[in-house]
């Protein structure tokens, strides 16, 4: 990709700039203008203006994910910057009508209210990423304070937004909070860009992405996955729950997710994934206990082989008892717990030998017993 030089940099803002002034807006000349991370960078009244690093951090992110998908094996795949006429890649600078400490408070929507409407219909915003670079601040608000923040959006749409502080911008900042924008969630994988101050993709994220609308040129919008029946959350273990949903896609089904809902001091965070195929089927994703709690909510996201995606909310979710099979707890699971479990088979029963806790003692509960030896 052809980089511009500083004199281009300038002359690319300026005309940039007198466009905005005459038009408001004026869409870039790329072939394809859908599927697009378009960025902005925000200046508040006595703000610094933009550098160039603006421009060399978006190529160096685009060269990020490129990297990451083909190491994956995925090839060399990668998404779409908002480029001028002649093929380079820009941003657009608008002055805010106000001083940096007004965009503290309410950030997006502030700054929202006082983007040109392109920006904003959505037609057009919510089939593109749209990634806001705010000068002055460095926290940006909306039901928390951060110096960074993005998501994308359900529904119909393949788009989303990020708002990040320009005195907290740098390279793995603008990679996780992109990352936001294509549906990734946070991990406890220290590795990972969508943990903290990390730089390699995970597999599972990688393989979101081969089928993105943003990194795929053979996507088709139509169909979207359906959501069947949730089955009952079910305990597996001391440590392990089993969640399991019933789904299905007329093009064919290819990844699933479930991640815990934000909450107060908790991030979002992916719980399991789980690779799917066919028509319909039913998702099974284990996950550790630790990471929920009672009354947590559990947003689980499906993908089929054309990148539509569909989303649904389990709320409030109550967690079953744990399944503990060292009956004897004398610390090793044998076949002592077994035969304290058989001598209790067919009775109603809650107590440890009721292993499953669903109030009678039965071959379910030797089963789980034996598989834990």
């Amino acid at each position: 990709m052809k980089h511009i030089t500083h004199t281009s940099t300038r002359l690319f803002l300026i005309t940039l700039t007198i466009l905005f002034t005459l038009l408001g807006f004026v869409f870039t000349a790329d072939a394809n203008p859908t599927y697009t991370v378009r960025t902005v960078y925000f200046q508040p009244t006595g703000a610094p203006g933009p550098t160039r690093k603006i421009i060399e951090l978006l190529i160096q992110s685009q060269d990020f994910y490129r990297a990451e998908m083909e190491r994956h094996g995925y090839g060399p795949k990668t998404f779409k910057l908002e480029t001028d006429g002649a093929g380079n890649v820009g941003f657009y600078p608008i002055r805010g009508k106000h001083n940096a400490d007004y965009y503290v408070t309410d950030t997006y929507n502030r700054i929202k209210s006082e983007l040109p409407r392109a920006f904003t219909l959505p037609a057009l915003a919510k089939d593109n990423v749209l990634v806001i670079i705010v000068s002055g601040v460095s926290i940006v608000c909306g039901t928390d304070c951060k110096r960074a923040y993005g998501g994308y959006y359900l529904g119909d749409n393949t788009g989303g937004f990020a708002l990040i502080a320009n005195e907290a911008l740098d390279l793995r900042v603008l990679n996780h909070e992109i990352g936001h924008t294509f549906g990734l969630k946070h991990t406890t994988h220290a590795g990972a860009i969508m943990y903290t101050g990390s730089d390699i993709l995970l597999d599972y994220e990688a393989r979101w992405l081969d089928r993105h609308h943003f990194f795929s040129d053979t996507h088709i919008r139509s169909g979207a996955p359906q959501f069947l029946e949730n089955q009952e959350i079910i305990a597996i273990s001391e440590d392990k729950l089993r969640f399991k949903i019933n789904v299905n896609s007329e093009n064919g089904l290819h990844q699933a997710q479930l991640t815990r809902g934000k909450s107060p001091n908790r991030l979002d965070l992916v719980l399991g994934t789980a690779e799917i195929e066919g028509t319909s089927t039913t998702i099974q994703v284990d996950v550790d206990r630790s990471d929920l709690i009672d009354g947590d909510s559990v947003d689980i996201q499906i993908m089929d082989i054309h990148g539509n995606t569909a989303s649904k909310t389990l709320s409030n979710i109550t967690l079953p008892k744990p399944v503990i099979v060292d009956i004897n707890t004398d610390g090793v699971v044998n076949i002592q717990d077994l035969v304290l479990v058989a001598a209790r088979l067919g009775e109603t029963w809650d107590g440890k030998e009721d292993v499953n806790n669903d109030g009678i003692v039965n071959i379910l509960d030797l089963v789980l017993v034996t598989n834990a030896f």
